[in-house]
């Protein structure tokens, strides 16, 4: 005798679909460095700039050797148009070794493009003094407020409005769940910033 099992659906989620045509104006990279890795950093801009993925690339803006805007350290920042994204994220991804890189979109909604429409390569850091970055569409800052002991937002609080973030305990959170344990990764090395510096 054979039996049926139903499967539930999925519950439906509220989707807006968006031609990246029509709002993607491009990327922003934010290298992050310290005093102990701004000569990777140097090194790792020397190599970009001689690679083919320069082309790429339509700025590298000057390296600012305190936090700047909602950047939580240092940072060099560099404006990659969408149709160079490929190949410039995928250089970054390969040769910025343990350097820590921020990237989110270029769309209307500033805020939102460093909350939501953003990826992290490296260690995840929370973003802070969001009153700096224009919100045209109002989106509630409440949900993202919170400080640590030092003075920086709790990952939780930027987590619980649907970032996917990852929590300093190795638990993924998405959408404010968590979801799987991550585990820890060994370090990786052999980055080309490690190499040339």
């Amino acid at each position: 005798m054979s039996s049926t099992v139903e499967l539930a659906a999925p519950p439906a989620r509220d989707l807006e679909v968006v031609d990246p045509q029509e709002r993607l104006r491009g990327y922003h990279a934010h290298i992050y460095f310290g005093p102990e890795t701004r000569g990777a950093v140097e090194a790792l801009l020397r190599a970009l700039r001689a690679s083919p993925a320069m082309v790429a690339v339509r700025t590298i803006g000057r390296l600012h050797d305190r936090p700047v805007g909602p950047h939580p350290r240092p940072s060099v920042q560099l404006e990659i148009p969408a149709a160079g994204a490929g190949l410039a994220l995928s250089w970054l991804a390969l040769n910025r070794g343990d350097l820590t890189v921020f990237v989110h979109a270029i769309t209307d909604d500033e805020f939102w493009d460093h909350v939501h429409n953003a990826m992290w390569m490296g260690e995840m850091l929370p973003l802070v003094n969001l009153e700096c970055l224009e919100n045209p569409n109002g989106h509630s800052l409440d949900a993202y407020r919170g400080q640590g002991a030092d003075g920086w937002a709790e990952p939780d609080a930027v987590s619980a409005v649907g970032s996917d973030v990852r929590a300093p305990s190795g638990v993924a959170r998405v959408g404010g769940e968590e979801r799987f344990d991550v585990g820890e990764h060994p370090p990786r090395g052999g980055g080309l910033a490690e190499r040339v510096a």
